[in-house]
């Protein structure tokens, strides 16, 4: 269900960014994508967080009244991040052109060049942090009541959803978090970058083994075009 939904996601999304060099065209594209393929990533949430079912792969996408209620979070989820980086960037922007745009080759006007590319980036993935974990909240909220969740909880979330025809939490009460719970997502998020980094890192070295052993000369070439400084 996840690969499927990613990529369905990518075969738009890749495609918009490669053709669509505006912003203004790009953006809508990709928030009307996931939009509509927001119920594939509900129902995702929904096989990780409860046991196996019998349902099959069609059963398991909540209908039109669950898309509905879970369209707030899911534009959320896909607007904000990208706000803000785009945003940050462009005040970044701004301030490097008023107080750097003569100091070509600086070793200040480098270092903040460097800021203009990580921060907003940095911001904008804590964004989909918080956002992200919203979504979920609301997707977990509209769990089926037939199906058995791996971990038992209140399905209600202590009265907060809405219950009309599926409970549902609204965004406000999704964010509604205690301080410990959101440090434990905190944690468990590190932790999984962590790892991520350490899986890439190896993959990085074990094809570089691979590569250097069929051709050295093709690693050799490559390294040198990724550092053409280096002597």
């Amino acid at each position: 269900m996840f690969l499927m939904y990613m990529l369905l996601s990518s075969l738009i999304n890749v495609p918009a960014k490669l053709w669509f060099h505006d912003k203004r065209i790009e953006f809508p594209i990709r928030l009307i994508w996931g939009i509509l393929l927001t119920n594939l990533h509900t129902a995702w949430v929904h096989i990780v967080i409860s046991k196996p079912s019998a349902k099959s792969f069609w059963q398991r996408i909540p209908g039109w009244r669950e898309w509905i209620e879970i369209l707030p979070a899911a534009s959320l989820d896909i607007i904000l991040p990208s706000i803000t980086y785009h945003l940050l960037r462009a005040s970044l922007a701004r301030v490097y052109v008023s107080y750097f745009s003569d100091a070509t080759g600086d070793q200040g006007s480098t270092a903040y060049l460097e800021i203009v590319f990580m921060l907003p980036r940095a911001v904008a993935y804590a964004t989909s942090v918080i956002t992200r974990a919203i979504y979920i909240r609301v997707a977990a909220s509209m769990l089926p009541s037939e199906d058995e969740p791996l971990v038992p909880f209140d399905r209600s979330f202590g009265g907060q959803a809405r219950t009309s025809q599926t409970y549902s939490l609204s965004i406000r009460n999704a964010g509604a978090v205690k301080a410990p719970s959101w440090n434990r997502y905190a944690k468990i998020i590190w932790d999984t970058l962590g790892l991520e980094f350490f899986c890439l890192l190896g993959s990085i070295i074990v094809l570089s083994a691979e590569l250097y052993s069929w051709t050295p000369c093709t690693l050799l070439g490559l390294l040198h075009l990724a550092f053409p400084d280096a002597s």
